[in-house]
């Protein structure tokens, strides 16, 4: 399913969008609640008491020169700021999305840092500090928890699983051994890149699902 208002992909059973946190909707209701865009508005028209003793509406003065607009920089109408932050697309702000990014590359880093067995704690305490503030941060958090438990729990079985594949390597003449070799070669790769490509849709304002990941949490 698809949010008709910023277009990420959702859950079946979402009920509000994770990366612009607007509620689904049907196509007539989204349609309906999008916002608009006004025309820009023109010039301030000059009144007719503005002009000068020759009446040429300038008021003996260069419009567009230093005195007008009240007095703002590039003739903007008074108390309005000469220049603003421009907006990301997405229309999160910078800091939503550093900690959609941070739940994904903390989760990276402590489990490079433990051999994947403390990887999950890094996401766990964002989603414990910072679900409450946006839904865009909650659902990262929880993705990167997900996923960081699902490659603990991978871990220990890989563990349990590694004397018996190592006896029968014998009988197999070593093709199990070889078989071995490339899973954890593959899942080493795959627990790698999927937390980058995570905080790479993070940082453009984009939800993601981890391909692989039992859920923990929901």
């Amino acid at each position: 399913m698809t949010c008709l208002t910023c277009g990420a992909t959702l859950e079946s059973d979402e009920t509000m969008c994770p990366v612009c946190a607007a509620p689904v909707a049907t196509g007539a209701s989204a349609a309906a609640n999008r916002p608009t865009m006004s025309p820009p508005a023109g010039p301030p028209a000059l009144g007719a008491g503005s002009g000068g003793p020759d009446g040429s509406g300038a008021g003996g003065s260069d419009p567009g020169g230093p005195g007008a607009g009240g007095g703002a920089p590039g003739g903007a109408p008074p108390g309005t700021a000469a220049w603003q932050q421009p907006t990301h697309p997405s229309g999160l702000g910078s800091d939503v999305r550093g900690w959609g990014i941070a739940a994904h590359l903390i989760g990276l880093g402590g489990a490079l840092l433990t051999v994947v067995t403390l990887g999950f704690l890094g996401p766990l305490v964002v989603w414990l500090l910072k679900r409450d503030e946006h839904p865009f941060i909650d659902h990262h958090a929880k993705e990167s928890l997900n996923f960081q438990l699902t490659t603990l729990l991978a871990l220990v079985v890989a563990t349990l699983a590694a004397i018996p594949v190592f006896l029968l390597g014998f009988l197999t003449f070593g093709v199990l051994w070889l078989v071995a070799i490339i899973v954890v070669v593959a899942a080493t790769v795959v627990w790698f890149v999927f937390p980058v490509i995570g905080a790479v849709k993070a940082a453009n304002g984009e939800g993601y699902r981890y391909p692989v990941s039992i859920r923990f949490v929901r």
